[in-house]
């Protein structure tokens, strides 16, 4: 009598079985660490707003044309100022969309900053087609399954980045 070789019907749904139980636990994991690495961009993407704004209105107020920018909140949806208060001359505008053109991969991105005295108080980020918020210099916590309250604006989080409330207290888990 002849021997087949191969693998057993048994042995096949035992390790078809195992590769299941693996894959249930790791999943669940490997979508955590995607949802923290989000947020940790965002915060990231945040600081380099805020750094870049200072530079840009550092440069307007040493050639004297700060104006409307010395104290106001930025508010761009994807190069768009039209949410920012007070509304602001066209040299402005201009300043800030050369800004926001001069950031790599910004994109679909919304944010807020507030800007007190001509220096860059806080600023808070996020992806146009994302829940998930950033800030500086108080980042968004990411050890929380923190997402944006929905008919929420990116302004609304600037207290949150500017650490005078709670990212608790805004975003829901």
């Amino acid at each position: 009598m002849k021997k087949f070789k191969g693998f057993t019907l048994i042995e096949l749904i035992v390790v078809i079985a195992i590769i299941g139980v693996l894959a249930a636990i790791l999943v669940p994991a490997m979508m955590g660490w995607v949802f923290k690495s989000r947020i940790t961009t965002y915060n990231n993407n945040a600081s380099e707003v805020c750094t870049q704004l200072q530079v840009a209105l550092t440069d307007l107020e040493t050639i004297g044309s700060l104006g409307d920018l010395r104290d106001c909140e930025i508010v761009c949806d994807d190069g768009d100022f039209s949410g920012t208060t007070p509304a602001l001359a066209q040299t402005s505008i201009d300043a800030l969309e050369e800004l926001n053109s001069n950031l790599t991969d910004m994109s679909g991105v919304m944010w807020a900053a507030k800007v007190e005295d001509g220096e860059v108080k806080a600023v808070a980020l996020t992806g146009n087609n994302s829940a998930n918020v950033g800030g500086f210099p108080m980042q968004c916590p990411s050890n929380g399954r923190y997402r944006m309250t929905s008919g929420s604006s990116i302004a609304d989080y600037i207290p949150c980045a500017e650490g005078t409330s709670s990212w608790d207290s805004v975003i829901a888990n």
